[in-house]
């Protein structure tokens, strides 16, 4: 995995699709960090692995620490998996 996001409308998407019981990847999505453009494909992290990554970006952005005691709902965590220019996922 090469990036993460917090955020909350991709994940409800995830859910529906969970839902419906179609197995399909995550959608495609362009990343924009500085100068830098490229495409990655979206999964959700859940359980142990988004509770760990949620306090390591807790620590950088203290805010976020604040925000989950604002509400009952686990706030989602977005991984991104950097792919190729051809579209498969990148060997670096």
């Amino acid at each position: 995995m090469d990036t993460t996001s917090c955020g909350s409308n991709w994940s409800r998407s995830c859910v529906t699709r969970k839902r419906r019981r179609t197995p399909s990847p995550g959608p495609i999505v362009t990343v924009e960090i500085d100068t830098e453009t490229y495409k990655a494909r979206a999964h959700p992290i859940r359980g142990a692995e988004r509770d760990r990554l949620y306090a390591q970006h807790a620590t950088v952005h203290a805010s976020f620490n604040e925000y989950v005691t604002k509400t009952s709902r686990v706030i989602p965590l977005v991984g991104l998996e950097r792919l190729a220019e051809n579209g498969a996922p990148s060997q670096g």
